[in-house]
């Protein structure tokens, strides 16, 4: 699927206004690795895509499952659907309650699965408010899209400075994060070591633990996580801040 902004990318070299903030965005959509989408929601439209969008640029319109002014929705499997609406309503109740500084400077972290060439794959999509209504809801916001870490799309998570919200699908609402998920100390420390190239001896020798004690940290942590590397239990800790 071809990019269609709604923005031209100038060719000055000094950019100001939309255009800067679009010239950050595609730099760090490149840096990252990452699609990005800047939605406008007085107008129900993407305003702005980076350069690549993971999957979409595959996509035909065989895929597409319904029309959606977010891309990513249009290819969201029949089941994920009302999950995903059932999520979008329990944020909206949620940030009604926040303070004017958390409504602005507050993350929501949401994996879904989508169809492709009849083939499934989840996705971790991030949003961020750009800028407010005055009742508090978005009206400008940024998406990043990317593959997700673990098999499950059952996750879903706001969080910002000093406070942190899991979706539970039971009540159909955000509630407190649970302690279960906040990591231990060595546990932080086995995942800062092991995200800078470390073995598992390596972390041992450098925590004055032996190797089987850090192997059992290890199992403990992606049970908590429910993931099966360490590499996926780096990227779930940073999507969802833990």
């Amino acid at each position: 699927m071809k990019k269609n902004s709604s923005h031209t990318i100038g060719t000055s070299d000094s950019p100001s206004g939309a255009d800067y903030i679009f010239r950050i965005i595609d730099a760090t959509s490149r840096l990252t690795n990452t699609s990005m989408l800047v939605y406008d929601f007085d107008k129900r439209s993407v305003v702005h895509k980076s350069e690549k969008l993971l999957y979409m640029d595959e996509a035909t319109i065989s895929d597409i499952q319904r029309e959606c002014s977010n891309p990513y929705w249009s290819l969201v499997t029949p089941a994920d659907l009302n999950a995903l609406l059932d999520v979008e309503k329990a944020y909206f109740d949620i940030i009604g309650t926040f303070s004017p500084e958390q409504q602005l400077k507050h993350t929501l972290v949401i994996n879904f699965n989508i169809l492709l060439k009849q083939t499934e794959h989840i996705v971790t999509q991030k949003f961020t408010p750009l800028t407010l209504r005055s009742n508090g809801t978005a009206s400008l916001g940024l998406f990043s899209i990317t593959q997700a870490t673990n098999e499950t799309s059952e996750r879903a998570a706001i969080f910002g400075s000093g406070f942190r919200y899991a979706y539970d699908s039971q009540s159909r609402s955000f509630v407190l994060f649970s302690t279960k998920l906040q990591l231990t100390l060595i546990e932080k420390a086995i995942l800062t070591l092991s995200s800078k190239g470390f073995s598992t001896e390596q972390i041992a020798k450098e925590l004055y633990r032996s190797p089987n004690t850090i192997k059992t940290h290890k199992k403990r942590l992606f049970d908590k996580l429910k993931v099966s590397t360490i590499a996926e239990a780096i990227m779930l800790v940073n999507n969802y801040s833990l």
